[in-house]
């Protein structure tokens, strides 16, 4: 399957300009032979706190507005289109992601389980409680936001059924260097494709440098982008999940229960 993550220089809290980027970003996708297109987290308004300003809510049973443009893109140009958006629910946000199909089909929507509390995310999102897995293409996929990459377990979670794993982010450039040790880290852990996704530019006074990356089962990268505004496109191979997993089977010997003692 080929993969096309878009890192977009973000616009801030505009999401009408970045919905127009983001379908130039889908049809340049298209005519380059991609399955999939992946965006970063918060796509079309940037790592914003602002929620009563860009947080959408279902109206009558309806989707949310970020939703139904990326179907009608989706159907569009035939593909599969991954994405992240704001809901909001009362005074608070949910930090979602997801995932619809080329028939527009929504595959799976997750909410960020770890709200970035050094950033003050915590005090303007609410926290999701579960993970999702989801099937595009044949594939088994999960997806994470941003600061879930700290959290290895959670991947390990997932990492039973899933064949690669998106993690779409607004990582600053100041940790930089943690972003990219944390996704060769979990794809060596997991042994399957880590699919992260940045955004490049400034937003919100913070300067991002994109990196978005595709890191195989064995922990190579195979794909990378550093600052620029641009579209990474990579081949992924199931095969490789199989044969890594089935020559080196680690996972066959993961504790799933332990038990705690505490030292006096």
């Amino acid at each position: 399957m080929k993969v096309a993550l878009a890192q977009m220089d973000i616009v801030w809290e505009d999401k009408e300009k970045n919905w127009e980027k983001s379908e130039k970003n889908i049809k340049e996708a298209k005519k380059k032979g991609a399955d999939l297109i992946l965006f970063p987290e918060m796509s079309f308004t940037g790592f914003s706190m602002n929620v009563a300003e860009i947080g959408e809510t279902k109206e009558k049973g309806n989707s949310v507005e970020s939703i139904r443009r990326m179907q009608s893109f989706a159907k569009k140009y035939e593909m599969a289109v991954g994405f992240g958006y704001v809901e909001r629910d009362g005074d608070m946000g949910k930090n979602h992601y997801a995932v619809v199909d080329e028939e527009g089909k929504v595959l799976g929507d997750y909410i960020k389980i770890h709200p970035f509390s050094y950033g003050g995310e915590d005090k303007y999102y609410q926290p999701g409680e579960y993970t999702i897995l989801f099937e595009v293409k044949g594939w088994k996929m999960a997806m994470f936001i941003c600061y879930d990459l700290r959290f290895p377990e959670i991947f390990s979670l997932v990492s039973d059924e899933a064949e690669a794993i998106i993690v779409a982010a607004n990582w600053p450039e100041s940790r930089r260097e943690h972003w990219m040790a944390l996704l060769k880290a979990r794809a060596i852990e997991n042994q399957c494709y880590v699919l992260g996704v940045n955004r490049t530019g400034m937003g919100g006074g913070i300067s991002y440098t994109g990196d978005s990356m595709v890191v195989d089962p064995y922990g190579n990268v195979i794909g990378r982008m550093e600052k620029t505004e641009g579209m990474l496109l990579c081949e992924i191979e199931k095969r490789y999940v199989e044969e890594w997993r089935a020559t080196f089977p680690q996972k066959n010997d993961r504790k799933k229960n332990y038990a705690f003692y505490q030292t006096r």
